[in-house]
């Protein structure tokens, strides 16, 4: 068989050819309220779940479902900072396969025009964990975006596990 990973849930997700059939909410909500954003070098403990979930907070009606959903894959692949990707040219087509089995489980196909909004969404946010979540940066990172006027209070794991999936199933189209 080839590489594959047992999920929460108990199910067999494939890295080479991710079955929708396998894919379930449960699961990427659980795993992605346990993975830390920023291979957990923030002061708190700050889950990918509550990052999608406060995207979602700040997108337009059309893009709320992608918004929350845009980080789904790395409940399969995990959670690899941008720096490190473009080293391991190999990860993007991996993190691709997830994102497609995702959106081919939950019958969404989000359009460039909304993949553009969430983009925008996803980096003013990073722009606001860096402010709310980070020590001082020892160089600038070259994003031209202004943070959130809101604050990040981190939640725990539970919690966001909780209300990613509450949100999910207000969303889901």
């Amino acid at each position: 068989m080839k590489p594959w990973i047992q999920t929460y849930t108990g199910k067999t997700y494939v890295f080479e050819n991710p079955d929708p059939g396998m894919i379930c909410i449960e699961d990427i909500a659980h795993a992605l309220a346990r993975i830390n954003r920023f291979t957990g070098h923030t002061r708190q403990a700050y889950s990918v779940a509550q990052h999608c979930v406060l995207c979602a907070d700040e997108a337009p009606l059309e893009a709320k479902f992608w918004a929350l959903m845009h980080d789904a894959a790395e409940a399969y692949v995990g959670d690899c900072t941008a720096p490190l990707k473009r080293l391991l040219p190999g990860f993007g087509e991996l993190e691709g396969w997830a994102s497609h089995a995702i959106c081919s489980a939950f019958d969404f196909d989000p359009t460039d025009e909304v993949r553009k909004i969430v983009n925008e969404i996803d980096l003013r946010m990073l722009m606001t964990e860096k402010r709310d979540l980070l020590g001082e940066a020892p160089a600038d990172w070259g994003i031209p975006y202004e943070p959130y006027e809101k604050r990040i209070v981190p939640w725990d794991a539970d919690y966001a596990e909780m209300f990613f999936k509450q949100r999910f199933n207000r969303l889901k189209p």
